[in-house]
């Protein structure tokens, strides 16, 4: 258990410095740009990870009492909130936002074990990529696919409830790692491979993208499978 958390950590840590290196060397017309965030902009995404790394203590504490009205009361993912916090922060430019990455932190997520550490991945690896993509860059950090692929049953099996009128779905990277989701309980649950015709077929990554509702190069061979439903 303790060396895989220390794999995740690796993972995250790389992944935090992967992102350092792109926004120090972002011009001011690419921090502005669009990302893959409907209607959020480079920088905004860029804070958007770093608002996550501490909430809700990164709104300040007069806010908390705001937050939780948002998020359980109005039952909102992302609040005003949060967006006001973004959107200030963006507008303090790229510099300071490079200094507040750079910084030692200890992201709240992480402090929930394994699956903790696991949404922590989730979230940095794809909005890195929302950050990365329309501005035509390549990623130049590679993770262990083992770790890759648990964040993919993890971010699947969270999200497949969404994917409605279909039976088994199979999930293939290569003959190593491959699942399939099935019906359960609760919307569907992860299963040995087994025979079915509808699957996505695709890298850790790009699995990773399609399952937060992103455009990804995955190969889709039912029709009837989308990712409109699955905004993440």
């Amino acid at each position: 258990m303790k060396k895989e958390k220390n794999s995740f950590k690796t993972c995250i840590d790389n992944e935090r410095n992967f992102l350092i290196s792109v926004v120090r060397r972002l011009s001011k017309n690419e921090w502005n740009k669009e990302s893959l965030c409907g209607g959020w902009s480079v920088g905004e995404v860029v804070n958007h990870i770093m608002l996550l790394d501490r909430l809700p203590i990164s709104l300040g504490w007069k806010s908390i009492p705001k937050l939780i009205f948002e998020l359980f009361f109005e039952r909102r993912l992302i609040t005003s909130s949060m967006i006001n916090w973004q959107k200030r922060m963006t507008s303090l430019g790229i510099d300071d936002a490079v200094m507040r990455l750079s910084k030692k932190r200890n992201p709240v997520r992480s402090m929930f074990g394994i699956t903790g550490m696991k949404f922590n991945l989730i979230e940095e690896v794809i909005h890195t990529e929302d950050i990365i993509r329309p501005l035509g860059l390549n990623r130049t950090v590679n993770h262990d696919n083992y770790i890759l692929w648990e964040c993919v049953k993890l971010l699947s099996s969270f999200q497949n409830k969404k994917l409605k009128h279909l039976k088994n779905i199979k999930i293939i990277f290569n003959d190593e790692y491959n699942m399939t989701l099935s019906r359960g309980f609760y919307g569907k649950k992860i299963n040995k491979i087994s025979n079915s015709d509808s699957k996505i077929i695709g890298t850790p990554i790009e699995l990773l993208l399609f399952f937060s509702g992103r455009p990804s190069n995955v190969k889709i061979t039912n029709d009837s499978i989308t990712n409109e439903n699955l905004k993440y």
